[in-house]
């Protein structure tokens, strides 16, 4: 779940970089890349940590599951806004050489492309608390 989160997270990135200026590309690129690099280390590590790779462990306990939460839940939140802020940034872009009734529709689309990437996002996160988190005994 974690390798899928990171991989999406990357392919956005990049999707959303094309066509961006080679500094775009650079500050938004070393930044996501660099955030998904400490991410996926950090997840080996603690997955290594809880034995996770040893022959005998078949199934995780909820011990190790809420320790791996804990570190994935800030990381989907990290980037879920640095997201954000690229997807604005791209729309900001697009609003400066248009017309003032052109502005107007690509900021209503960013503002509704926002409230449903917030919704979806909100969602993403309790499916994932409820994955690493136990709510019931």
């Amino acid at each position: 779940m974690e390798y899928f989160m990171f991989a999406i997270y990357l392919l956005l990135v990049f999707c959303l970089l094309i066509g961006a200026s080679t500094k775009e590309k650079k500050w938004f690129g070393i930044t996501s890349v660099s955030l998904a690099v400490v991410f996926f280390i950090g997840t080996l590590v603690i997955k290594y940590n809880i034995g996770f790779f040893q022959a005998n462990s078949y199934g995780s306990d909820r011990e190790d599951l809420v320790i791996l939460g804990e570190w994935v839940l800030p990381f989907f939140i990290a980037f879920c806004v640095s997201l954000l802020i690229l997807i604005d940034y791209r729309f900001f872009n697009l609003m400066k050489g248009k017309s003032p009734s052109k502005k107007w529709i690509v900021g209503s689309v960013a503002v509704f492309c926002n409230l449903v990437y917030l919704v979806f996002g909100y969602l993403l996160l309790f499916f994932i608390g409820f994955f690493y988190f136990p709510f019931a005994p």
